[in-house]
């Protein structure tokens, strides 16, 4: 009784140390009994595996009470020859997805005549006769089908899958979008911020794809939802490859007429307008999202993609390696009231390498390699948004994933999978390449829901953001067969997965913004945007003492010129804190406010702080600058204009890079 105690303790303590293992694996295992017409065990059958996936033979026997593994198989076709003397030989045609575990048991008669029994078998796309309820799709099926061929043309056809999240993420087995797992060769490819899968893969290379919803392992971490499994082509001992070229063109498609809010066409008018909607304060405005002058860049763009792969050394080393590349032009407006047409380039390059090696048929390697480089022309934080063509910048996003993989069979019993992998991404130039107040602050139109103008969301050159991965994992598998309790596999595993997401949080180049409307009595919002009737308007901050910073900023708005003057206050470090000199300016209530402590403002380039003769200056903190503004209106016409500044930017919230980012 104490031995036995004992034994059970001891298992409580594997269970439960296995039951936190998180393995990110991409092999398939199978496994069953062999017995004969009577439903008696048959021992000592000897198992081969087949298979162009393979390099060799897999060759394993069956137990005392005819139990079989098969286990860190690659996802593919095989053949499973069972055979012993005096029983039939029958061969059994199977295929196997990601992750999945392939319960195949087998009957042999005794033997008579020679004759062989194979049993051929076409392969479902749901995986059955397990408890993981998955679905595999080839990609030589996605690929018959009238789609882009990309991981969204998979997830979409699964069930259990609904693009219900933030901006059409996918949210899966009813979980929240962010909590799902999508993988590329093992490695976790979820963007950090709003957890959906990044491309990193080319179409044609990518062999198979599995969805899985429930029941799935123990063995995946980091999620509630379900799990998507991409596994790419690997080599073979025959060379084999294939080259596509895609077209397309931007006049091949219909024009975009945003939410087609138009107004009926009057007499003597050839083109629809844009019905107008309420706006702050209550007055009509054209619908900033109905767009009217929609164009079109009728260009033939070519898309070249390929694969080859094939033996270094037959059943030892294999290659394969595929690329695409294309560059394509898009015909864009901004929004109203300008609507200025301009071209975006996509210039997007990817590439993959991958090695398969073999010491035999027990040991496997495999490393691969894929990098995607992308130069985004004339691209903004969000097209439906930006109203000038100073919104737009150029940025890089580099990306690569790197994986190498280690699986072996030590013994008939002892199965061990090793993985590092490592998937890089950043944001490169994504935002403003000016950090000085005037082309480097960003302008937002409330009277338009805060359409923007003036310089681009972000800073693009305070530094890249990274959003990275690396993960380190092991597996071994014990199997166990026993006479009288039945046979039993035992997982253990390490899951060391590191998520790192660095930036510099800046929401302008200037790390200002400037919001503008329309004054109206109790909008307590600033504005840098003119009204119909006004011609220009001015801004000036009052100072404590002096010096002062001072700059001036014009800019065109539909052929009108709006002047902002913007003078910052910036004193001594030795006077923060000081009452005005005698003789200086004073605002209604100075004497009675005191000041917070400063806070630094760049107002040179960045890396420095501004220097007036040999004394260091520093700004007022902003709470102020607000206090303590004053405001003077410029006009022609009747009407007027409140104009301020907002900044700097809160730098609490989270670091959008773009509409997709932001939800």
């Amino acid at each position: 009784m104490r031995r036995f105690s004992s034994l059970i303790g001891v298992l409580a303590i594997l269970l439960l140390t296995a039951s936190v293992a998180a393995a990110q694996s991409t092999s398939a295992t199978i496994t069953g009994r062999v017995v004969d017409k009577d439903g008696l065990s048959i021992p000592g059958v000897t198992i081969t595996v087949d298979g162009p996936a393979l390099q060799g033979s897999l060759n394993v026997v069956s137990s005392a009470n005819g139990d079989y593994i098969v286990p860190l198989l690659p996802p593919g076709a095989y053949q499973v020859r069972f055979e012993l003397s005096g029983f039939e030989q029958q061969v059994r045609s199977v295929s196997v997805a990601p992750t999945q575990t392939l319960p195949l048991n087998i009957t042999l008669g005794v033997a008579g005549l020679t004759e062989v029994v194979e049993v051929r078998a076409a392969t479902a796309e749901v995986l059955t006769q397990t408890a993981q309820v998955a679905t595999n799709f080839k990609q030589d099926f996605i690929a018959t089908l009238p789609t882009n061929r990309d991981i969204n043309a998979v997830v979409l056809r699964a069930p259990g899958v609904h693009p219900s999240g933030p901006s059409g993420a996918y949210s899966i087995a009813g979980a929240a979008s962010f909590e799902s797992l999508f993988m590329v060769n093992g490695v976790s490819v979820n963007e950090n911020l709003r957890g959906q899968a990044l491309n990193n893969y080319i179409e044609d290379a990518v062999q198979e794809t599995t969805v899985a919803t429930d029941g799935v392992s123990a063995e995946f971490g980091r999620f509630s939802g379900g799990v998507v499994n991409v596994v790419t082509k690997s080599g073979a001992n025959l060379f084999s490859g294939s080259f596509r070229d895609s077209l397309y063109n931007d006049n091949w498609r219909s024009l975009v007429t945003g939410n087609g809010n138009f107004a009926p066409i009057a007499a003597g008018q050839t083109r629809a307008a844009c019905q107008s909607v309420t706006g702050i304060g209550g007055t009509q405005i054209p619908d900033p999202h109905c767009f009217s002058s929609d164009s079109k860049v009728n260009k033939t763009v070519p898309q070249y993609e390929y694969v080859f792969g094939g033996p270094v050394l037959k059943d030892h080393l294999w290659f394969f390696t595929a690329g695409r590349v294309i560059k394509q032009e898009f015909a864009r407006n901004t929004v109203a009231p300008l609507n200025i047409p301009y071209t975006a380039t996509n210039d997007r390059k990817r590439f993959e390498v991958k090695l398969t090696g073999a010491v035999n048929s027990n040991h496997r390697f495999e490393g691969a390699y894929n990098k995607e480089s992308l130069t985004q022309i004339n691209d903004t934080f969000n097209t439906s948004t930006s109203m000038d063509l100073a919104s737009l910048y150029t940025r890089q996003t580099p990306a690569d994933l790197f994986t190498v993989n280690y699986s072996g069979v030590l013994s008939s019993r002892l199965f061990v999978e090793a993985r590092y992998s490592r998937r890089t991404f950043q944001f490169i130039n994504a935002g403003s390449a000016y950090t000085d107040p005037i082309q480097g602050t960003l302008l937002l139109d409330g009277a338009r829901g805060n359409l923007r103008y003036n310089s681009p969301t972000f800073c693009g050159v305070c530094g890249p953001e990274d959003r990275n991965n690396d993960d380190v994992f092991a597996k071994g598998t014990w199997f166990r067969p026993t006479q009288n309790y039945g046979s039993h596999s035992l997982v253990v595993g390490y899951d060391r997965f590191n998520d790192i997401r660095q930036a510099n949080n800046h929401q302008s180049g200037s790390d200002y913004r400037i919001f503008g409307t329309t004054h109206r009595p109790g909008y307590r919002h600033l504005s840098a945007v003119p009204d119909r009737n006004v011609d220009a308007a001015a801004i000036q901050s009052d100072f404590l003492q002096q010096p002062r910073h001072q700059v001036r900023h014009s800019f065109s708005v539909r052929q009108r010129q709006l002047a902002i003057e913007h003078a910052s206050h910036v004193q001594p470090r030795s006077a923060v804190g000081q009452e005005p000199r005698r003789g200086q300016r004073r605002s209604a209530g100075r004497e009675r406010q005191r000041l917070q402590p400063p806070t630094r403002l760049d107002l040179g380039s960045k890396g420095r702080r501004q220097m007036v003769g040999e004394r260091e200056l520093r700004p007022v903190h902003r709470g102020a600058l607000e206090q303590h503004r004053r405001l003077l209106v410029r006009g022609r016409q009747p009407g007027n204009v409140s104009v301020g500044v907002s900044g700097p930017a809160d730098q609490s919230g989270p670091h959008c890079r773009d509409a997709h980012d932001c939800g």
